[in-house]
């Protein structure tokens, strides 16, 4: 969802996707292809690339929730990037939240959506982070009747980036990632430090309680993360789940409760090697 270079790595947050999905490998290949001229691509298998295809997948996946929603069926989106200015996609939304759709938009800088104008956008809710890092991972969640659809990708909701630039996202399918994601999205929506945005466009520190308006945890994710539970405790050196990390969140912001994790993973870790490397030496 970035740049890899060491000025943006010190100071960035960001996702990146290390896979061997055919499909995407395939995507990847033909979409430089694309840029350096070696053949016109119109469609992809996996990604959502702009300008070509990208924000007519997204409003497609706001069509299905909005479809759901009016149907009485689970439907939500959550959506964090730089920023939303896009009409067509802001246009959407609000058609989305009169049909019932539960949005939340974690927003970091300038926001073309109004939330809470009744009978415009009751659903719809706008949160902003400015901490240390510069929050910079775009991800959207749509809840798709209960097999939520997750994405990463390099751009925000934006004109310039959805028409006007090269910009790809791809969709998240190991269950174990979306955890992952769900734990950040759930944990920015509580996130001390955030700001919420007033319907006349103003922000305000608000302490809303921490069930307000967090997608629940798919009936799939919970399975994976259950089936999952013992290998997790085995592979991580610290197992944080969703509700842990939202709680200190909402305590001492995101930031800082990954930062401390990550100081509490790293003595941990030091730890293991050496007591490995004092038993290797008593050997």
């Amino acid at each position: 969802t970035g740049n890899y270079n060491p000025s943006t790595a010190a100071v960035y947050t960001d996702y990146g996707l290390l896979t061997c999905n055919p499909e995407l490998g395939a995507d990847v290949m033909d979409l430089f292809k694309y840029l350096t001229g070696y053949h016109r691509q119109v469609t992809f298998r996996k990604l959502f690339v702009a300008p070509a295809t990208m924000r007519a997948h997204y409003l497609t996946l706001i069509d299905r929730e909005t479809k759901n929603a009016r149907e009485g069926l689970p439907a939500s989106i959550t959506c964090k990037v730089n920023g939303l200015d896009d009409e067509v996609i802001a246009a959407k939304l609000y058609s989305a939240s009169q049909a019932g759709v539960k949005i939340s938009l974690i927003v970091r800088g300038i926001c073309c959506v109004r939330p809470g104008i009744p009978g415009v956008s009751d659903n719809i809710r706008v949160v902003s982070i400015v901490g240390r890092f510069l929050e910079h991972h775009r991800v959207a969640r749509f809840e798709n009747n209960g097999y939520p659809k997750y994405f990463i990708g390099s751009a925000d909701w934006m004109s310039r980036n959805l028409m006007r630039r090269v910009e790809v996202a791809a969709p998240i399918i190991d269950p174990l990632l979306q955890v992952e994601l769900q734990k950040m999205l759930s944990a920015c929506l509580v996130d001390a430090t955030r700001w919420e945005m007033n319907s006349d466009g103003t922000y305000t520190r608000s302490h809303l309680p921490k069930q307000h308006m967090i997608p629940q945890e798919s009936s799939q994710a919970a399975k994976s993360k259950s089936s999952n539970k013992n290998k997790s405790k085995s592979d991580d050196p610290v197992n944080l789940s969703e509700e842990a990390l939202s709680q200190r969140s909402s305590v001492v912001g995101l930031q800082t409760a990954l930062m401390e994790n990550y100081k509490l993973e790293r003595r941990m870790i030091k730890g293991k090697i050496r007591k490995a490397s004092t038993v290797r030496t008593f050997r």
